[in-house]
């Protein structure tokens, strides 16, 4: 997956995720920039040159940031008055695309927040025994 975003013109940030073994990841040397970049754009074989242009060609630095994930039946017991929300109560990575919608939720019905973040942690956890 690729990524990108724009802070203000003419700058363009990409952010790339790939899925692999930490040891391959691990084997990236980023003391040499363009040999690390090289070696990422490697998973790139047979995009156009333009966008793998976005993973070889910037200015900054790369910087590596693994990104784990709960395993697909984790759960934990609910606390009154807490919940857990965006990225952090997400069973999988920020790229799969799963958001949450509470503050709707809560506006609607403010007076009982208890209930509304029980209904919203049982939909955290669709089909996965309580």
């Amino acid at each position: 997956m690729s990524a990108g975003g724009c802070e203000s013109l003419p700058t363009l940030h990409t952010y790339v995720a790939l899925n692999g073994p930490e040891d391959w990841f691990s084997a990236i040397d980023f003391s040499d920039a363009r040999a690390g970049l090289a070696y990422v754009a490697e998973q790139f074989k047979g995009w156009a040159p333009q966008l793998v242009a976005l993973v070889t060609d910037g200015d900054a630095d790369p910087i590596l940031r693994p990104i784990s994930a709960l395993p697909v039946d984790d759960r934990w017991k609910r606390a009154p008055g807490l919940t857990l929300l965006g990225d952090a109560a997400h069973l999988m990575s920020p790229f799969a695309g799963e958001e949450a919608n509470l503050a709707k939720a809560l506006i609607a019905t403010p007076e009982d927040l208890d209930a509304v973040l029980t209904a919203y942690d049982s939909d955290l956890f669709p089909g996965v025994p309580k």
